[in-house]
């Protein structure tokens, strides 16, 4: 309802993700992690994140948002704990060794390239990105490196190439699920035992959004959901675009708020 609401919860939002942040690097360096394929690998906090890739994803989602607070805040406090945020995320990102989150990070990257407000701010960041690529290469293991190769080659172990069939087998069985209650699915919450009671026996979630909305949701479902995302960037867009040109610097401000957050949900539907 007011600015100071707004930016009420955009600090209790970025705070309550950095205390998190730092409560898993806390767990992760008193012994809390998973050993599979090979590597140690980072998990969040309590028992809701205890999974990398869904850990990897929550820390870079909350990224567009921190980021955007340190690019236009006037606190360099703000702007010190937004660098702090995204340095951390980098670091924790290569600890889970979730080639999704590496991925949801180099597009941040990217976006924050492009989203810094001059030529000699983006040839800094450049320089400061590959040096610190660079000594993050330097620290992974040689099972590591082979877990990032295998995003170019599929795979580069069997478990690996395993789980890549394995994802690309939850289309197939998503496909099956919904040919067999196309209009309203199998209900939220159901796949693993609608999966292991009637197609093969195996509870595991197929790793994608498309083949779990069609699958559990239906038609009726899966278009509300399409409705629901299409009136959202259509409101996003116009806001943008009703903004644009403006000098005052809270519209401007507001503005690319709005761009955040569609790159926020584009980032959703990479992951």
């Amino acid at each position: 309802r007011t600015r100071r609401e707004f930016l009420l919860v955009v600090v209790v939002f970025c705070l309550a993700h950095g205390a998190f942040l730092a409560r898993s690097f806390q767990e992760f360096f008193n012994g809390r992690y998973q050993y599979t394929m090979g590597v140690v690998r980072m998990v969040g906090a309590v028992v809701t994140n205890a999974d990398t890739n869904s850990f990897a994803a929550t820390i870079v989602f909350a990224l567009p948002l921190v980021l955007w607070a340190g690019l236009y805040s006037r606190s360099w406090v703000v702007r010190g704990g937004a660098v702090t945020y995204f340095l951390l995320t980098g670091w924790a990102v290569l600890l889970t060794r979730s080639r999704s989150g590496v991925l949801l990070m180099g597009l941040c990257v990217l976006w924050l390239l492009a989203a810094l407000p001059n030529r000699k701010a983006r040839l800094a960041g450049v320089v400061l990105l590959v040096a610190l690529v660079l000594a993050g290469s330097t620290q992974l293991s040689d099972a590591a490196l082979e877990r990032y190769k295998g995003m170019l080659t599929g795979g580069a172990t069997e478990s690996e190439r395993e789980s890549t069939h394995g994802r690309i087998e939850g289309y197939q069985v998503a496909w099956r699920v919904f040919k067999e209650h196309p209009i309203t699915g199998v209900g939220p919450g159901n796949w693993a035992a609608y999966r292991m009671r009637h197609v093969d026996g195996i509870t595991m979630l197929p790793h994608n959004l498309a083949g779990l909305l069609l699958a559990t949701l239906g038609l009726l479902g899966t278009v509300t959901f399409v409705g629901y995302i299409v009136a959202t960037v259509a409101r996003g867009v116009r806001e943008r675009r009703a903004r644009k040109g403006w000098t005052d610097p809270w519209e401007r401000g507001i503005r690319a708020f709005v761009g955040a957050m569609l790159f926020t949900l584009f980032l959703l539907f990479v992951s």
